[in-house]
C-alpha cells in the first residue's frame, strides 16, 4: 500500500497551480492574496495587468504575444463585511481560435485581446538605457508618488509598490523595477502593473486619475518573467489629451 501526502496529490493532479488558468478562473483571495493590494475609488479592483496575465496564460507559444487588447469594465470586487472578502470571484474565459474573451458570472464581456505569432528576434534587442537616461535626468520621489497615486483614488499595497526609482524627461520617463515575489505567472500581473505605473506617473496631470485600457500589442522575449526579476521600464509619450493618454 502506498500512501502519499495530501499535499503530494494535490501537486501531482496539478491542484496546487496557481495561475488564472490553473484555477479555472476562480480568484480565491487565499491563494491570490496580492489581489487585495489593489483598491481604486477604496473599491477591490481586478487590475488590467491580472487579464494580461489571464491572455498570456491561454497563448500556448513559448513566447507570448497578444494584439488588441481591450478592457471593457473593471471587475469589482464587493466586501462581505469590513473584515472579510467574497472567496471566490469567478471570470470565465473563452476562446476562439486567437480571440479571447474575459466574462464575468452574468456573462458580461469584461476585456477581449487576440493571440497572434510572436515575432520577437533570436536575440533580444538592446536598449542604450545610458541615453534614456540622460533624457530622463528630473527625479520623483517613489513613497510620493505613491502618495500621489493615493489622492487621485488608486491604492497600491505592498505587492505593487515595487519602483526603486523613477525619473523623467520631455515626453519620457523611466523606472527601475525591483521585482515581484511572484513565481507562478507568466507575464508577472505586479511587475506589469509597475511598468504602467511608470507611464501613470510621468503623464499624468493634476488630479486625474489615468488607467490603462487597451494595449496595441504585447510582445514578451522570454517565456515568463519569473520571481525578483529586476527591470527598467520605459514609456514614451505618443498622445495626449483630458481625456486619455497615448504611450509606447
Amino acid at each position: 500500500i502506498r500512501l502519499e501526502s495530501i499535499e503530494y496529490i494535490g501537486r501531482r493532479n496539478g491542484l496546487d497551480d496557481r495561475s488564472f488558468k490553473g484555477q479555472c478562473g476562480n480568484l480565491n483571495f487565499e491563494m491570490h492574496a496580492y489581489l487585495r493590494d489593489y483598491l481604486i475609488n477604496e473599491e477591490y479592483v481586478f487590475p488590467t495587468a491580472g487579464f494580461v496575465e489571464f491572455f498570456t496564460e491561454y497563448d500556448d507559444s513559448d513566447i507570448s504575444c497578444l494584439q488588441d487588447i481591450s478592457i471593457k469594465t473593471n471587475l469589482k470586487v464587493e466586501p462581505l463585511h469590513p473584515d472579510g472578502f467574497i472567496n471566490d470571484v469567478k471570470v470565465n474565459m473563452q476562446r476562439k481560435r486567437s480571440k479571447l474573451s474575459a466574462y464575468d458570472v452574468n456573462n458580461e464581456l469584461l476585456a477581449d485581446a487576440t493571440i497572434i505569432k510572436s515575432h520577437a528576434p533570436e536575440k533580444q534587442p538592446i536598449i542604450d538605457l545610458d541615453t534614456i537616461k540622460s533624457r530622463c535626468q528630473k527625479p520623483l520621489d517613489v513613497a510620493q508618488q505613491y502618495d500621489t497615486f493615493r489622492n487621485m483614488g488608486l491604492t497600491y499595497g505592498r505587492a505593487y509598490t515595487i519602483l526603486d526609482d523613477l525619473h523623467v524627461g520631455e515626453g519620457e520617463a523611466v523606472g527601475t523595477i525591483r521585482g515581484s515575489k511572484l513565481a507562478h505567472e507568466r507575464v508577472n500581473t505586479p511587475f506589469l502593473d509597475a511598468a504602467f505605473q511608470v507611464a501613470m506617473a510621468a503623464f499624468t496631470h493634476g488630479n486625474t486619475l489615468y488607467l490603462p485600457t487597451d494595449i496595441h500589442q504585447l510582445q514578451m522575449f522570454v517565456p515568463k518573467i519569473g520571481k525578483h526579476v529586476k527591470a527598467c521600464a520605459h514609456a514614451v509619450l505618443r498622445e495626449w489629451s483630458i481625456k486619455e493618454f497615448v504611450t509606447d
